[in-house]
Formats: structure tokens, C-alpha cells, sequence
């Protein structure tokens, strides 16, 4: 807390942005009471210890915690929100990915007294949402065109009610993202059915776009690529698109300061087993 006060003094953070995020780190040994078998971000089963992550949006880590390798992403947020809260920052907004998201977090957030910009996954109603605006068509237009640094995003806002907290949506098209997926999965489904043809095996995931005779199914494409290149932002706060897509889309800050921690401080692997110490290893490095 002494910490994070000078760096709140020094800084002003309440005049900040928060980006949260989590990553996990893998573990030697088999002791540690908080190491748990879970699925690596980077693919694979190992023992895992997952850090929540909260900084600004100029970088400046401001929050860590750690958490067995098991919790799910989005139910790390409260204790972080909670302990934003204990320190006295008033931000003026969270921000955190899809992987996060769910409804009670946003309901915490803004009983809590935070904003929040955050991704939603494309499903159920909001499927709908997003069918209207593409049956709309009103993506093309220079309006509605955000320009960022390595990309541009068509955007369509509609009004939308989450965990019975009002907002807004914000949903996404990225023309660039949506051709590559496209071609992406048709060349995928082009070296599948050569597969095919010689009886071997492909991948579960392509085995959808093939009747039982290994014809490729048309009608099923079409459907899967409907909505490549969509991504869902929802807001609280009624803001112009191009502030919210470039807030959003900036969360890349909390990813380079998990390369920091993974890369350059060498945080991982974990080489010690009580649970304490690991903590203690992970703060050192945090700090």
C-alpha cells in the first residue's frame, strides 16, 4: 500500500485508465499448494499459477495478484477492483478482454463506482445485435471508420442492456481481419479435403465442413464466415467510437508488460514450492 500510494502521488493514476488482464506462469515442482494443472495460454497442460495484472494506460503497473492455476479469468477481477477501490482511486475507466468478461463483473464494476469499456464474446442475443447491424449495412461509411495504428475498424453502436446494467455496444468490423480468417479457412479446408482423398485423417475442427462422403459443404462456409472480423466492445458510457475502439484495442499495454515480466525479468519458470515464496518471487519481480 506505501508503494502503491508514492506511485499514485508521483503519478496521479485516478486521472488514468486501468487495462486488467491475466497471464500464467509455469511451475517446476510438485508441491505448491497453489500450482494447479490447467491449460497454458501457450498451449499444453502444465502446473500453473495465474497473475491478474491491472496498469495504466501509459504502462505503469499499479495492481498484481496471484491466484491458483485453475480460477477461471474472469472471476480474478473483483479482488481487483476491490483493492483499487481500498486504495482510493476513482478511475475513470476499466478495461479488460472478453476472456475477463461476464455480467456480474460488470455489475461489481459499476456498483463500485468504475466505468467500463470491455469484450464481449459473439453469442446468444448478441448475435442477433450484430446480425442487424451487418443486415443494416451501414458499415461503409467514413463516419464510422476508425483509423488506428496498424489497422481500421467499421464501427455500429446500439444500445444494449448487460447484467441490468445499461450501455452501449460497439460492434467492430475489421476488413482486413475478416478476409485473412476467410482465406484462412478455405485454404485450410483445401489441404483438409486433399487429406481426405488419400484416407487420412484431419483435424477435428475442419470436420464440420464435410458430409460423410468428404464433400466440402458449401452452405456451411458461408455460415461459419459470417462473422469473421466482428469483435463486440460493450461501454457504459456513451463515447465517441473512435475513443472507445482506440481504448480498447490499446489493451496491448498490460500484454507488453507481461512480455516484460516473461522476457526480460525472466519471471518463469517458477523453481521454488511454498506457496509464500512464490508469491513473494512473483512481487519481487512485479516490482
Amino acid at each position: 500500500n506505501k508503494i502503491f500510494n508514492e506511485v499514485n502521488k508521483k503519478y496521479s493514476l485516478e486521472k488514468n485508465s486501468f487495462f486488467y488482464d491475466v497471464t500464467n506462469i509455469y511451475f517446476f515442482g510438485s508441491n505448491c499448494k497453489i500450482a494447479k494443472r490447467s491449460k497454458s495460454k501457450e498451449g499444453g497442460y502444465k502446473k500453473l499459477v495465474q497473475i491478474g495484472l491491472a496498469v495504466t494506460d501509459d504502462g505503469i503497473p499499479v495492481f498484481h495478484k496471484v491466484f491458483s492455476g485453475n480460477v477461471f479469468d474472469a472471476r480474478t477481477l473483483f479482488d481487483v477492483m476491490k483493492n483499487l477501490c481500498h486504495a482510493e482511486i476513482k478511475s475513470k475507466f476499466l478495461i479488460w478482454d472478453r476472456g475477463v468478461s461476464s455480467g456480474i463483473n460488470i455489475a461489481d464494476a459499476k456498483k463500485l463506482g468504475f466505468e467500463v469499456i470491455c469484450g464481449l464474446a459473439n453469442k446468444g442475443n448478441l448475435s442477433d445485435k450484430v446480425d442487424i447491424a451487418l443486415r443494416e449495412n451501414i458499415f461503409m461509411c467514413s463516419e464510422n471508420r476508425v483509423q488506428l495504428k496498424e489497422s481500421s475498424f467499421y464501427v455500429s453502436i446500439k444500445d444494449y442492456k448487460c447484467e441490468d446494467v445499461s450501455g452501449y455496444l460497439y460492434i467492430c468490423l475489421n476488413r482486413k481481419q475478416q478476409v485473412d480468417q476467410q482465406e484462412n479457412r478455405l485454404k485450410e479446408i483445401e489441404e483438409a479435403k486433399k487429406l481426405l482423398h488419400k484416407n487420412k485423417k484431419i483435424d477435428n475442427s475442419l470436420e464440420k465442413y464435410f458430409d460423410k462422403d468428404g464433400n466440402v459443404i458449401g452452405n456451411k462456409i458461408i455460415e461459419e464466415a459470417k462473422y469473421d472480423g466482428i469483435s463486440i466492445i460493450f461501454s457504459t458510457k456513451k463515447l465517441p467510437i473512435n475513443e472507445v475502439v482506440s481504448k480498447y484495442f490499446d489493451k496491448d499495454v498490460v500484454e507488453k508488460a507481461f512480455a516484460c515480466l516473461k522476457g526480460v525479468i525472466k519471471i518463469r519458470p517458477v523453481r521454488i514450492w511454498i506457496a509464500e515464496r512464490v508469491k513473494a518471487h512473483i512481487f519481487i519481480c512485479y516490482l
